[in-house]
């Protein structure tokens, strides 16, 4: 799958996840976790793409999402009533390692692969 298709998969599970919690829906797996593992990969995918300081390389960029993602965590548990209100969760901070993980993953396995075809 073309990381702009995947970009476009990501973003509509982010949305999809986020609306439903914000209705109320408990949708499970989907509603606790759809959203911790699909935004950290669509902001990864943006920010690549953009090209600039943070996205000039696969492991700043990693960095940066994945630090984002953990302070906001963070600030659920020392903050929770905070610019990031919420229950802190733990498994979250797993999610965003995934999350980030994967596409860092991804990314230096297709360079890799690519170069091989040359």
């Amino acid at each position: 799958m073309s990381w702009k298709r995947f970009q476009w998969v990501t973003f509509a599970v982010w949305v999809t996840a986020a609306a439903a919690n914000m209705a109320g829906v408990r949708g499970g797996f989907l509603t606790n976790y759809g959203a911790d593992l699909s935004q950290p990969a669509w902001l990864y995918m943006v920010l690549r793409e953009q090209r600039r300081w943070w996205g000039e390389s696969p492991a700043r960029t990693a960095l940066l999402v994945w630090g984002g993602a953990v302070a906001s965590e963070v600030c659920q548990l020392y903050w929770p009533r905070g610019m990031f209100r919420g229950t802190f969760d733990p498994w979250d901070l797993v999610a965003f390692t995934v999350s980030v993980g994967s596409c860092l993953v991804a990314e230096k396995c297709g360079r890799v692969i690519e170069a091989r075809r040359r």
